[in-house]
């Protein structure tokens, strides 16, 4: 009955906030007649606004635009979020010729702010905009393609949670991009979208970061932190986990996650004497320290894309949000990542059909289902053996 209550509460709290996005988009769109006309000039902006794990599934692709015959001749701009500009700078600084950064919480909260990167984005005089996220944000990503000007503006059919937002965003768009196969993980997407935007075929391409080797002692990850609560599991089951791995394995646990992780983090580490690094390592630091793991432990967060990306043995622990896009690594052949689902999920799995799947909502609760015996067993079978 708690279950339904907490499902209940959010899908109502869903349902306001999207005809209070709705409502602000038409607002802002409004705003921008009073902008001047751009001029067109031979550039291209590509818009990639969305999360870490999504521009690390997204990275590898970045240079097949200024390699393609399409887009060989255009000055490239990424506009791009601010939380992986390290990232940017370390990996990819190459493969575009400028770049301007969003602080997304300053552009939300903050009117001048957003005024800066909308004046910004229309003086550039962009000929082209691309979008290449699969679920792009109304008051983000369109947004600023509106701010631009532009006459061609090429994305994907949007794949929002909320279908009212779909129409109107995919109307801004000149050329859209209609995926064959739903269920793709969003790696393939991103090989599809790019081979469809640039009119090339790809040779094949692996999701693939670098990262520092290391000759330290043998560690285990246990990436404690998570966006959404929803997706989060529980400090308990990791503590028992911890406790476990460390009674029968001759491993050092390290407990990561972001700033925000740090007081969990913390409890964990006191009740079984692991190493808490959580909100001390920055991306790139991070990135090695996944790199260097025997293996990983993570919600489904960055952590799994990282770790996906840096071919290190993965555990992801996951409600099924999203789930045929971002935790499906096996069916997508990446054989060093094994999910295991929450018990809710799993019953859905096997009665529902794709439709449901796709907008399957979750409570908090059930990610207590995953039992912490489950995760040393798969962890047991995953190192004893060549995953």
């Amino acid at each position: 009955m708690f279950r339904f209550i907490s499902i209940f509460i959010r899908k109502t709290k869903s349902r306001k906030g999207k005809a209070k996005v709705l409502k602000q988009f038409l607002e802002w769109k409004k705003q921008l007649e009073n902008f001047k006309a751009p001029d067109a000039y031979l550039k291209l902006l590509i818009i990639r606004l969305d999360d870490i794990g999504d521009y690390i599934l997204f990275r590898n692709f970045l240079k097949s635009y200024k390699n393609s015959e399409r887009w060989k001749k255009y000055s490239i701009t990424l506009l791009g979020n601010l939380t992986w500009k390290e990232l940017f700078d370390l990996h990819d600084i190459g493969t575009v010729d400028a770049t301007i950064w969003v602080d997304k919480k300053q552009y939300f909260d903050d009117e001048s702010y957003r005024s800066k990167i909308w004046n910004e984005l229309r003086n550039q005089n962009f000929e082209t905009v691309i979008c290449p996220s699969r679920t792009r944000q109304l008051l983000l990503d369109d947004i600023c393609t509106l701010v631009t000007g532009t006459k061609h503006a090429i994305g994907s059919v949007n794949t929002t949670f909320h279908t009212s937002w779909n129409e109107p965003s995919d109307k801004i768009y000149t050329e859209l991009f209609k995926i064959s196969n739903e269920g793709i993980h969003e790696f393939y997407f991103n090989k599809q979208f790019t081979e469809w935007c640039c009119k090339t075929l790809l040779d094949e391409t692996t999701l693939q970061i670098k990262h520092k080797p290391s000759s330290k002692e043998k560690y285990i990850v246990c990436f404690i932190g998570v966006s959404t609560k929803s997706r989060q599991w529980p400090l308990q089951n990791w503590t028992k986990f911890i406790k476990a791995v460390l009674k029968n394995y001759n491993y050092k646990i390290l407990i990561s996650g972001a700033k925000n992780d740090i007081t969990m983090a913390n409890k964990i580490a006191v009740e079984t004497g692991a190493f808490d690094i959580a909100g001390k390592t920055t991306l790139s630091e991070l990135t090695d320290v996944i790199g260097n793991a025997e293996l990983v432990v993570t919600n489904d967060t960055l952590a799994v894309h990282l770790a996906a990306a840096c071919n290190t043995k993965t555990i992801i622990l996951s409600n099924g949000n999203n789930f045929y896009r971002f935790t499906e690594y096996q069916k997508a052949e990446f054989k060093n990542v094994c999910t295991l689902y929450s018990k809710p999920f799993l019953k859905a799995l096997q009665t529902r059909d794709f439709a449901y799947l796709k907008k399957n909502v979750n409570a908090t609760k059930d990610m207590f289902t995953i039992k912490s015996g489950t995760v040393l067993k798969l962890m047991d079978k995953m190192i004893k053996v060549n995953y």
